[in-house]
């Protein structure tokens, strides 16, 4: 995970962190932390996983104990999978769920005084996948209250992931900003009630057809991101964008 601040003018500043989801059930908060210290990286995404959203109170002021404790800032919260897609959903129980797990992702934060949480929007079945706009009207809308649900308990920020596939929206530049613009309108239409929207992109998504052929370059689509980025992930991928992996 990379974090940015922007001086539009003249200054570009990069804050390097880790996301968590690299140790899911393979080691501890403790070793994680224990070992970003020693590294000198200060910076954490928290990565959501099964039990997150059913987790006490309890836990989680625990892990900003120990994270503290390290020097470790848990700087922002996004999903580790595409569990808060529901909204994506033509069967309106997983938007219901949808609804209540983002507002305990939201309260999470503010017990970890974390200002930031993202996720994905989600994946339409490909079968169904004529409910993709009525979709993500239906995110929209959700997102919208969320925004003002975030401001209430003290956040500044939700972000949402830009995608490489026409099943999981938005998957390319115009889309990208489509999105954004409506929901930065939405923002500075009332912003003392509600939290800025931005981007947590990843430079290894790009937008590919069936057929194997890059309709938009990663380099391209993650530039469109620029002046709704909030942070982004720095990841490798193959010449098609199927799959995502480390660097050597």
């Amino acid at each position: 995970m990379v974090r940015k601040k922007i001086d539009r003018e003249t200054n570009f500043t990069i804050e390097l962190g880790v996301k968590s989801d690299p140790i899911q059930y393979r080691y501890s908060f403790d070793w994680l932390f224990h070992l970003m210290a020693e590294e000198g990286v200060y910076n954490l995404q928290l990565g959501t996983f099964t039990e997150f959203y059913s987790l006490p109170d309890a836990y989680f002021y625990r892990l900003k104990e120990s994270a503290l404790s390290k020097g470790i800032q848990i700087s922002s919260i996004f999903t580790s999978h595409r569990e808060l897609g529901g909204f994506l959903n033509p069967d309106k129980e997983f938007a219901e769920i949808t609804k209540k797990n983002y507002q305990r992702m939201i309260e999470i934060a503010a017990l970890l005084e974390c200002p930031v949480v993202g996720s994905s929007m989600g994946s339409v079945y490909r079968d169904q996948i004529e409910f993709r706009p009525q979709g993500i009207q239906s995110f929209l809308s959700f997102i919208k209250e969320m925004m003002v649900f975030a401001k209430d308990q003290g956040l500044s920020w939700l972000t949402l992931e830009p995608m490489s596939c026409y099943a999981e929206p938005p998957c390319n530049s115009v889309e990208l900003q489509k999105i954004a613009h409506e929901l930065m309108q939405y923002h500075l239409s009332q912003p003392e009630k509600t939290v800025r929207f931005g981007y947590c992109a990843d430079v290894s998504h790009g937008w590919v057809n069936q057929e194997k052929i890059i309709i938009e370059n990663n380099l391209h689509y993650f530039i469109s991101s620029f002046p709704y980025l909030y942070e982004f992930h720095f990841k490798n991928t193959d010449s098609i964008y199927n799959a995502t992996f480390g660097f050597e």
